[in-house]
């Protein structure tokens, strides 16, 4: 009789490990976002990032932490990208069909326009800056597909300066991947994104 309640003990304990270890696997799965573009506070996203100007590669982690009532009265999410030797602030809000991501000073610096549709294009940040959705596709990323994802071109340039961007988006999620390339009097940025991982509202 002893035995069998030993036996009894060890199955339960083995069930309920078992248990745990599910939950957190399934805790760990990518979930998507409810809104076609991510902007809730608690998102997060985990990149593999490629800086070729100074040959590293690292990952970020990008966080939506809270709200924040910027100077023109609009309310904007506060997005955290954490670099392993800085962390970057982003205020982004939407207004109607457009999404738009300000730095720390209150400048536009990344727009979108909302649903994305393939040949639409759009003004950026400065006059010569435009984004266009050149293509609609399934985008295949670690052995996932996600279908009818969005291809965006930047182009921007004035007086000895220019920046080019290509980036995948889909919807739900976000960003996907992203090249992008600026110049100004010298290279500023020549650098890779890559998602890893996800956890959306």
């Amino acid at each position: 009789m002893r035995y069998i309640n030993l036996i009894l003990i060890f199955s339960a304990f083995f069930i309920g490990c078992s248990k745990d270890s599910n939950q957190i696997q399934n805790q760990n799965e990518n979930t998507n976002a409810i809104e076609y573009f991510p902007n809730t506070v608690g998102d997060y996203w985990k990149y593999k990032y490629v800086d070729s100007l100074n040959n590293t590669s690292s990952y970020v982690d990008v966080n939506i932490v809270d709200n924040k009532i910027l100077p023109n009265g609009q309310t904007a999410k506060i997005w955290l990208f954490a670099f392993p030797d800085h962390i970057d602030t982003n205020y982004v809000y939407q207004i109607s069909d457009t999404v738009r991501f300000l730095n720390v000073y209150f400048d536009i610096i990344n727009t979108y326009v909302i649903p994305l549709i393939k040949n639409n294009k759009w003004k950026n940040s400065f006059l010569f800056d435009s984004i266009e959705v050149t293509d609609q596709q399934t985008f295949i990323l670690n052995k996932k597909n996600f279908d009818s994802s969005f291809l965006l071109n930047e182009h921007g340039y004035s007086f000895n300066y220019w920046i080019i961007r290509t980036e995948w988006f889909y919807p739900n999620v976000g960003m996907l991947t992203k090249n992008r390339k600026e110049y100004n009097l010298g290279w500023v940025d020549d650098s890779f994104w890559e998602l890893v991982e996800y956890k959306l509202k």
